[in-house]
């Protein structure tokens, strides 16, 4: 597969993609201003779910919850998540 895609295009098999970033790299996308409400955008959508959908269905269980409830349980939360990332986006 990946030899035909190589010959139907060329382009895509080029090294040149496979630079290191830099520290001037990154100081270059902290300083653009046109990124920073991307980033806001990552960091308030993203980071906030993350440790709470990891330990949710584990906690749950140690507070005596059956398998199913911790699941049902786990449904409201992950549905709270995908409205707010709707509606920061």
């Amino acid at each position: 597969m990946i030899n035909r895609i190589l010959r139907d295009d060329p382009a895509k098999g080029l090294t040149a993609l496979h630079n290191k970033i830099t520290f001037a790299d990154i100081r270059d996308a902290w300083s653009d201003k046109h990124l920073w409400p991307l980033i806001l955008l990552g960091l308030c959508g993203f980071i906030c779910q993350s440790p709470v959908q990891a330990y949710l269905t584990y906690n749950l269980r140690q507070l005596k919850f059956t398998t199913f409830q911790s699941n049902m349980l786990t449904v409201s939360d992950a549905r709270s998540n995908a409205n707010a990332s709707m509606s920061l986006t």
